[in-house]
């Protein structure tokens, strides 16, 4: 009865860590144990079974304070491998991934004495990034947590002492990992769908591009049970996503031009207001530099507000605009 009890407790902890993870095609594909499991044998080059010992630790963003990643899974109790879907290259992934790293770790020590004699074991950490943007990274590469380290000369601990984390990253669009994707059933027909996606985009309305995409890849047998079974789903979640980027982009946009020609108005008006007849050049000068600093700050705000009611996370806003906490959740 007991570990009948502990078995439910462990699902139940893993159904709610998982609730409201990042909705993207890529975890809702990934985020299945089994199709995860298939996804680091090819990667890896691992044996593991569809009957491993499995749990997907994704973090999300409730119960994470905001911290959110795509693909983490625990294998056999030794091997914690977190996988990131990106479309743009990003220098700071190294950064992002200690931070997904740390959050997921205090799971395995919340009951341990770190301060104890004993060394607690962990598992092993491999990080992963699969981009398939459009800008050329050179096939694969790595990014390198010391690369944003300042440059500072410490003779006496060369070599000793610091902190490393490295993430390998995949460009599955270039023809050198071809075989590496085919090797991966659900990954090469994840790509094939992105295509279709951004293909079908540039000519088509989202609702109509996502609904032709998904028709197009069933009938050509890819990803044929996935697409069957979440076509509603994915059709409102990637409009949805769509949307949501227009409108923010939108709201920058015009809330930055708005507020640069207010900037430069009032900037003018200032300036002929206050200087006198031989300062006014230099009055409207300085009016519209306050007022495009004034401008774009309004900007930023109408940014913020938009990001807001579209339910994004406000530690995502913060890092977006560089605006506070405290400021965003005031809006």
């Amino acid at each position: 009865m007991a570990a009948e009890k502990a078995e439910k407790t462990k699902k139940t902890r893993g159904a709610k860590a998982n609730r409201q993870i990042k909705n993207t095609v890529f975890c809702k594909l990934f985020g299945d144990e089994k199709n995860a499991i298939e996804l680091v044998n090819a990667l890896l080059g691992t044996n593991y079974g569809p009957d491993a010992k499995a749990e997907i630790t994704t973090l999300e963003n409730v119960l994470y304070n905001g911290v959110v990643n795509d693909l983490a899974i625990l294998l056999d109790d030794v091997l914690l491998v977190l996988i990131e879907h990106q479309s743009t290259l990003c220098g700071n992934m190294p950064l992002r991934m200690l931070e997904y790293a740390t959050e997921t770790y205090k799971r395995f020590v919340n009951d341990k004495n770190v301060y104890a004699r004993h060394k607690i074991n962990l598992p092993r950490p491999v990080f992963i990034v699969l981009y398939n943007g459009t800008e050329k990274m050179g096939g694969r590469g790595a990014y390198r947590l010391s690369d944003s380290y300042a440059k500072t000369s410490l003779p006496a601990f060369a070599g000793t002492g610091g902190l490393e984390l490295e993430v390998a990253a995949i460009d599955v669009n270039d023809p050198r990992n071809k075989n590496l994707v085919k090797t991966c059933k659900l990954l090469d027909g994840y790509c094939i769908f992105i295509k279709e996606l951004n293909r079908n985009k540039k000519t088509m309305d989202p609702e109509a591009a996502v609904k032709k995409a998904i028709d197009d890849c069933i009938a050509r047998g890819v990803l044929v049970d996935f697409l069957k079974k979440y076509r509603r789903g994915l059709t409102s979640m990637l409009v949805k996503q769509w949307n949501r980027k227009d409108a923010i982009r939108w709201a920058k946009d015009d809330g930055i031009e708005e507020g640069i020609e207010k900037g430069r108005v009032e900037g003018r008006e200032e300036g002929r207001a206050e200087g006198r007849a031989e300062g006014r050049v230099e009055g409207q000068k300085e009016g519209r530099v306050e007022g495009r600093k004034e401008g774009l700050k309004m900007g930023v705000m109408k940014t913020a507000r938009a990001m807001k009611r579209e339910g994004i996370p406000v530690n995502i806003i913060s890092r977006t605009t560089k605006l506070s906490v405290r400021t965003i959740k005031q809006l």
